[in-house]
């Protein structure tokens, strides 16, 4: 009998608990507290109702809360022309950025670390820091944060992946 090598068990057994954790990630959300939105959810669905171009989330004078961001306000607008006022779907949404942002800071770990061990704390102490407080799945106007914590973590991992490696300033310049 052939024994498989050391390195791809561990990578079979990385890729196991990384599986099992983004699994737990979508899962556990989805069996708790009852969905609906919340206090400024109402303002984001209102604006994107009321609004039917898209491109008038890039208006300055369009912003909510006296704040100019765009691109959370773009993806309310698109969310609401998918989910209307149904909050399945944007807890859903907040559910994928959070597993989102799971890859990039595993490769960050491991990278700084140098073991796939690294990669998971990594991610343990996303959970501990971010998912694990309620809101982030059950407040759906923490998608502004889901959106910048996954665009972080992979400008982030593009930047520390090392100036050598083909396309690594256009990755970071564009999640950036």
């Amino acid at each position: 009998m052939i024994e498989p090598s050391a390195p791809a068990d561990r990578r079979r057994n990385s890729l196991a608990y990384l599986s099992a954790a983004l699994s737990l990630a979508v899962i556990i959300p989805l069996l708790g507290l009852p969905v609906y939105f919340r206090t400024d959810d109402v303002h984001w669905l209102g604006w994107a109702a009321s609004h039917p171009n898209p491109l008038t989330a890039f208006d300055p004078g369009q912003n909510l809360f006296g704040y100019y961001r765009p691109l959370p306000t773009l993806l309310w607008w698109v969310l609401f022309r998918l989910f209307g006022f149904e909050p399945l779907g944007y807890q859903l949404v907040l559910a994928g950025l959070g597993v989102g942002a799971m890859w990039p800071l595993y490769r960050i770990g491991r990278r700084v670390t140098g073991r796939p061990s690294g990669g998971f704390l990594a991610v343990a102490l996303f959970h501990a820091a971010f998912v694990s407080i309620l809101y982030f799945y059950y407040w759906f106007s923490a998608l502004t944060f889901a959106l910048e914590i996954v665009l972080l973590a992979m400008a982030l991992d593009a930047l520390t992946d090392g100036p050598d490696i083909p396309g690594r300033p256009v990755r970071f310049v564009v999640f950036s």
